[in-house]
């Protein structure tokens, strides 16, 4: 069995790598914030009382108002849950027929579907066909929806997939692990967030992002991820193909790209298009193909971001409809490639810093890219609005005296 650990970190602290291919019931975190900016996502209370239970040891012939009265499948939840209901979802394994999301919340009563507290429930595939049996989560033309701490294992296409316009729809403490498809996709979808999550294991080829919000067939525009983490996915790690004004926070992509995908840390667009996506704070590395890449889209602003040790370019723009801003970021042991429609300032590269001073690039550090007492990046950066330490901010995602992320093992 493969060990597992949580990344917790002073900024991007989340619980990561539950580790073993079989998913695990992990302790869940409350959501930490980015100590130095205080900036976190506006995400919805944890809800301590639930409408309805489901379990997979109850029956859909009950009236699901308690845990010993539980329905049986979610499906069975779907069928009954109205604005403001709360659905726990007891630990251990459902599988399910697709499950398809087809009423709306409100703004003031979401509906919420949760593992019950102390809980994981896993939504488990693995005994399908990938790419040819079609069980996925589906939302279509729904608002305010929140799912938080489940498991979705294994899926035959997407794991969950937004489409027909679903908005303001909230995703919390997900993990998104070994689907065909991608493990979260936004077709068309706008004013999303998704935060504390992982995608991780997406196999399928070269559609099989971790993360997505790419417009495809529809809109999707002001999209938002936080603190997520996406690794070994077979495309991408984060893509935003034809999506627009998505931002990206705080968020950690590596070890992305095989069978055939491209293996972006983060796509940032699509040719032709004017797509202006922010990305401050994130990390990519060991990505097969370029850690932060504008993928011939216009307008993205990048902005204090750290790449390392990435397979083409730590750091890429191509000529694009209008400019790319790229400011106070940081690239280690990797080729930056500003091939046209670029404005570039206070980045490592501009500045020709090399060997700026990192305590470690073991990943199993604590100190994993952080910077040194002594570290060049220091107070070398633009002020663009975000807090910082010193007498100006520093280069890369983590200002001096930050963490990425503490390694725990578990069996």
């Amino acid at each position: 069995m493969l060990s597992s650990f949580r990344l917790l970190g002073a900024m991007l602290a989340l619980l990561f790598l539950f580790g073993c291919q079989t998913p695990q019931t992990p302790k869940v975190p409350e959501p930490p914030i980015d100590p130095i900016t205080n900036l976190k996502p506006d995400l919805p209370d944890a809800p301590k009382v639930a409408t309805y239970y489901v379990s997979p040891e109850g029956k859909n012939a009950n009236n699901g108002r308690s845990a010993q009265k539980a329905f049986k499948t979610i499906s069975k939840a779907l069928e009954v849950v109205k604005p403001g209901d709360v659905v726990f979802l007891k630990g251990g394994r459902y599988q399910e027929k697709t499950l398809y999301f087809e009423r709306s919340g409100t703004k003031n009563s979401p509906i919420t579907f949760m593992s019950a507290p102390g809980e994981r429930a896993i939504i488990d595939w693995s005994n399908l066909k990938g790419g040819k049996d079609q069980e996925a989560i589906k939302l279509s033309n729904v608002e305010y929806i929140v799912l938080r701490d489940i498991t979705i294992f294994k899926g035959p296409q997407q794991c969950v997939l937004l489409h027909n316009g679903s908005s303001h729809n909230t995703f919390i403490n997900m993990i998104f692990d070994g689907c065909w498809g991608s493990g979260f996709q936004i077709f068309d979808g706008s004013y999303n967030v998704i935060a504390y999550s992982i995608a991780r294991n997406n196999y399928g080829g070269d559609n099989s992002d971790g993360f997505g919000s790419i417009g495809q067939g529809g809109k999707s525009t002001g999209n938002e991820f936080w603190f997520n983490l996406s690794e070994k996915n077979a495309d991408d790690g984060f893509d935003s193909w034809k999506g627009t004004k998505t931002l990206f926070y705080g968020n950690i992509s590596h070890a992305n790209g095989y069978n055939g995908g491209d293996g972006n840390g983060f796509k940032l667009g699509s040719s032709g298009f004017d797509v202006q996506n922010i990305a401050r704070r994130n990390i990519a590395y060991g990505n097969k193909r370029s850690g932060f890449d504008n993928n011939i889209g216009g307008g993205n602003v990048v902005e204090n971001n750290t790449a390392w040790n990435n397979g083409r370019h730590n750091f890429e723009s191509s000529k694009a409809v209008s400019k790319n801003i790229w400011r106070n970021n940081l690239s280690l042991a990797g080729s930056v490639g500003m091939f046209g429609s670029t404005i570039e300032e206070k980045n490592s590269w501009n500045l020709a810093l090399q060997n700026p001073g990192i305590l470690s690039f073991d990943p199993s550090s604590k100190d994993f890219l952080s910077l040194s007492q002594t570290s060049r990046a220091v107070d070398r950066g633009k002020n663009i609005g975000l807090a910082f330490n010193g007498k100006a901010p520093d280069l890369g995602a983590l200002e001096q005296g930050m963490k990425v992320y503490t390694l725990q093992k578990r069996q």
